[in-house]
């Protein structure tokens, strides 16, 4: 059973929010090749949320920069977050 959402958005204020800063330096200083690091805080910051809600998180410092790594790492946020030189369909790549 997951937290009811007032535990969920405490939890987020208290534990997440205040990595932010961190996180978009870690993002800026280890790819930069990123052209939107607020895409990629966003969708880390979605992905840490699904994933309270299911199950807890020890640490969600360490949880936050390992999913934006994991992510950029993946086929569909390397075509996002690179310069391209064509067009690219995104329909193939599921948020």
């Amino acid at each position: 059973m997951s937290p009811p959402d007032s535990d969920n958005a405490r939890w987020f204020a208290e534990e997440v929010l205040p990595h932010d800063r961190a996180l978009r330096g870690y993002l800026r200083g280890s790819f930069p090749a990123v052209r939107d690091v607020e895409d990629v805080v966003q969708e880390s910051y979605l992905r840490i949320w699904r994933t309270r809600a299911a199950q807890p998180i020890r640490s969600a410092r360490g949880f936050l920069f390992r999913i934006a790594a994991i992510w950029l790492s993946t086929p569909c946020a390397m075509r996002r977050h690179r310069p391209s030189t064509h067009w690219v369909v995104w329909t193939a790549c599921p948020s």
